[in-house]
């Protein structure tokens, strides 16, 4: 799960910024794979403690109260949850590098340094438990 969960956000981040048309030239592929891996690795950890919420209980749910008839149906209702969860994390800007890169590699100062340059904005830490809005992201 771990490696498929990398790869999954990696990809999903490509995909997007490339059919929004963000990095069209060829020179600008280094920035493309540097927001697609900063954007796994900043959603890893809180998808991986969600999966684990998640999973060993449904498993443990599954084999003790659900009939054997039903298990298949139960894990794939479980697995559609599983997929908005993902999507929803896939599809979110949080931890996100900002949209508007300086493609000069430059500030946007008159001087040429970093003057015009957007500080870095700590995250809050918070735990929502908002089903509807906000499926089971944890951030910590």
């Amino acid at each position: 799960a771990p490696f498929m969960t990398l790869v999954y956000f990696t990809t999903m981040k490509l995909m997007a910024d490339i059919m929004a048309g963000l990095y069209p030239a060829r020179a600008s592929l280094r920035k493309l794979w540097a927001r697609a891996t900063h954007s796994a690795k900043t959603k890893f950890l809180p998808t991986m403690m969600a999966c684990y919420m998640i999973w060993p209980l449904a498993h443990i749910v599954n084999f003790a109260l659900v009939p054997s008839d039903f298990r298949i149906l139960y894990i794939n209702c479980v697995s559609i949850l599983w997929m908005a969860i993902l999507s929803a994390r896939a599809s979110s800007s949080v931890g996100d590098p900002m949209l508007s890169v300086d493609e000069s590699g430059g500030g946007n100062g008159a001087d040429g340094g970093d003057s015009g340059a957007a500080a870095a904005v700590a995250m809050p830490t918070f735990v929502s438990l908002d089903l509807v809005h906000d499926p089971i992201m944890l951030t910590i």
